[in-house]
């Protein structure tokens, strides 16, 4: 079992060593449901014993038992109490609060309705119509950074309800996607088993043979979460609206991509959301980011998705710092410039990954069969399964949702814009090292260059949808226009050094050091070249803590051999 962090309310749980075969009963009495038991149970099947009664560290010479579990259309689906410590400050007696849902799925996402599995907002008697489905995104993040971003998801839920009515809590899900069992974070684990979320003890990982490739908890809580002092506290009833929180946790450790499958093509299914939004685990969302977006969609009916702002989360000091200031700068003139002008076409392709919103009916099936997350999905298939794969197909798994969002506009029969709102909101840490710098930018770069070249070469594509004349003329002048972006960014590295070379060569003039300088310059052309190797093969790895000293120096060498010139100029 997990360990808890001090400063959270340790819950009781089922005992791993127990050899006590789990029971399972149904609750009762659930004035929303259906039916009174739930999941209604159509078959009964027989469970090999090593599936459901084996617990870790179990005693040796104890004879296993064999215990029956009713079977909802042939899938393991259970309701479990949350436990009493968290039971007795729950007031409603409804199933969805007072027991957690589980489900081993045991399918592919693609399969999840035909295999007959299904989500607990189907089951009442009226069924919930999902407006906003709020899909996090988690790896290996530990508690604190995790707690921040789902306080923040559960305040913005809080507001959305505040807008639209006590009853339309009913309308939003947020579905917690975790990439890996044994990879998620223990105090993480700790943090959603208080919570009532996760219960570890009743997963399993087989069901009648069949592998389980994850499994699903279903909860509604009001609990909430405190940050103090870097410590998460548990605080019982906090929200005066309830949150329905789906949490998939895949039972091998996967890419995020494998999440996102399970996000559009498993649970959206179900739910048929109106609006999705992508939410990364370290995303510091504002109080009215999710409502903007919303609004954003609503006010146009053609638009297919939106983007917000994302701007670095720094102190006036930090200002002063100069790999910060330069990163903030750049996101400022980003949200200043760049997406409002790209917004006015139509088309955002820089838009931020870490705050987004689709209109899922925008990603929906075609007459076809083909929907614009297919290239996105396609180009980032893992080696083993991706059949015809080749270079080109292999880099565009780095154009991430930038593909998706051509695929919108130039998506047949369909005329879809992509928007940009200046009112969502979302911050980021700052960056305050030459190492974070390229770690954080490498990766964004790559994508947009990749992007680029698609948007370029499958420009034509364009005038299969049914965008106005006037709309497709302003895609072309968008498209020319990033081609010449394109080409100032690739002779950029060439420019800047014919810069510094231009610099080095005017401190070797008789006029100032004279030979000196002459010396001094083509030192410091040498230390340019080796800094510029140095981060270039920096940016291969993986980790970004590294100690990029060169850099920093060559950075304010350019800045003093600035000065004689600026003297020259003024005298």
């Amino acid at each position: 079992m997990s360990q808890q962090k001090p400063g959270y309310d340790a819950l009781p749980q089922e005992d791993e060593n127990d050899t006590e075969p789990l029971t399972v009963q149904n609750p009762q009495g659930s004035e929303h449901h259906a039916s009174k038991s739930s999941p209604i149970l159509l078959e009964q099947h027989e469970i090999s014993p090593g599936h459901f009664n084996h617990r870790i560290g179990a005693r040796s010479g104890q004879q296993p038992t064999k215990t029956q579990f009713f079977l909802d259309k042939g899938n393991f689906v259970i309701d479990c109490p949350i436990p009493p410590s968290l039971r007795s400050s729950v007031e409603s007696d409804d199933i969805e609060f007072t027991h957690t849902r589980y489900t081993a799925i045991t399918c592919e996402p693609h399969e999840f309705i035909d295999e007959g599995f299904t989500l607990r907002q189907t089951l009442f008697a009226s069924p919930r119509r999902t407006k906003i489905m709020i899909n996090v995104y988690m790896y290996n993040e530990d508690d604190i950074l995790f707690a921040e971003t789902m306080e923040r998801v559960f305040n913005n839920v809080q507001y959305l309800c505040k807008q639209w009515g006590d009853q339309s809590w009913k309308n939003i899900v947020v579905c917690i996607l975790s990439a890996g069992r044994y990879n998620i974070d223990p105090q993480t684990k700790a943090l959603l088993s208080c919570m009532g979320i996760y219960q570890e003890s009743i997963a399993r990982r087989q069901i009648n043979g069949r592998d389980v490739v994850a499994h699903l908890y279903e909860h509604t809580t009001q609990t909430g979460l405190q940050i103090v002092r870097d410590k998460v506290y548990i605080t019982a009833k906090q929200y005066e609206y309830p949150i329905q929180i789906l949490f998939c946790l895949q039972e091998r450790n996967l890419t995020m991509i494998r999440s996102e499958r399970w996000a559009y093509r498993g649970f959206a299914r179900v739910l048929d959301p109106v609006m999705c939004v992508p939410i990364q685990s370290d995303t510091r969302l504002g109080s009215i980011a999710i409502y903007q977006l919303w609004r954003a969609l609503a006010a146009e009916p053609m638009c297919a998705a939106v983007c917000g702002r994302v701007r670095p989360d720094t102190s006036f000091w930090e200002i002063f710092q100069i790999v910060g200031s330069a990163s903030k700068f750049e996101q400022h003139l980003q949200n200043c410039l760049t997406l409002p002008f790209e917004s006015a076409f139509g088309f955002v392709p820089v838009s931020p990954a870490k705050l987004c919103a689709f209109r899922y009916e925008a990603l929906l099936d075609d007459e076809t069969g083909k929907s614009p997350l297919d290239s996105y999905f396609e180009a980032n298939e893992p080696p083993d399964t991706f059949s015809g794969a080749t270079l080109h197909a292999a880099r565009m798994r780095l154009a991430s949702l930038r593909l998706v969002f051509f695929a919108l506009i130039t998506r047949p029969n369909s005329r879809w814009v992509i928007r940009h709102s200046t009112s969502a909101i979302a911050t980021e840490y700052g960056i305050d090292s030459i190492g974070e710098l390229l770690f954080m930018r490498c990766r964004p770069v790559n994508a947009y260059f990749l992007d680029t070249i698609y948007s370029i070469t499958h420009y034509h594509e364009i005038f299969n949808s049914s965008h106005s004349i006037f709309r497709k003329l302003a895609f072309t002048s968008q498209l020319a226009f990033k081609s010449v972006g394109l080409l100032f960014a690739w002779f950029a590295l060439g420019n800047i050094f014919i810069y510094f070379k231009v610099l080095t060569i005017s401190v070797g003039s008789p006029g100032f050091w004279g030979t000196g300088g002459y010396v001094t310059g083509l030192v410091l052309e040498w230390l340019y070249d080796v800094s510029l190797i140095t981060a270039f093969v920096s940016t291969l790895n993986k980790s970004w803590k590294m100690n990029l000293k060169i850099p920093t120096i060559l950075f304010w060498l350019c800045i003093y051999l600035l000065l004689p010139n600026v003297t020259q100029i003024f005298t």
